[in-house]
């Protein structure tokens, strides 16, 4: 979807750019919310592309020392300009990390995302 939107320039605002927490944390790493959402319509099971993508970040956060989640979301950013819901200055924590210099230049390493990426969606 992000090839066409940007082939017909259309903008686009990630929606959950974490997948719900997903990107943020290890695949076996079990959480309060995916205990209590399993066997409810509010269970994500997760694809082997969706593993493979947060294994690719997981893999990327620990070489580079950051958290998974600032992979993701400088991943995101790359790919869309948009705001960040919950954001309301660039002086929090999180913003600084996103917009630093060293984390919006994933470069090469952002490779090893994008094909799992494309395929999952």
């Amino acid at each position: 979807m992000i090839p066409y939107c940007k082939a017909h320039g259309i903008g686009l605002i990630p929606w959950s750019p974490l997948h719900q927490g997903d990107l943020a944390k290890p695949v076996e790493e079990n959480t309060v919310r995916k205990e209590e959402s399993k066997g409810t319509m509010f269970e994500m099971r997760l694809s082997d592309a969706d593993k493979t993508i947060i294994g690719r970040v997981q893999e990327l956060a620990n070489k580079k020392g950051w958290k998974m989640s600032d992979v993701a979301l400088a991943w995101i950013q790359k790919k869309v300009t948009s705001p960040i819901v919950g954001i309301n200055s660039v002086s929090s924590p999180i913003a600084k990390r996103i917009l630093s210099y060293e984390v919006l230049c994933l470069g090469r390493a952002s490779r090893s995302i994008d094909p799992w990426w494309q395929g999952a969606r």
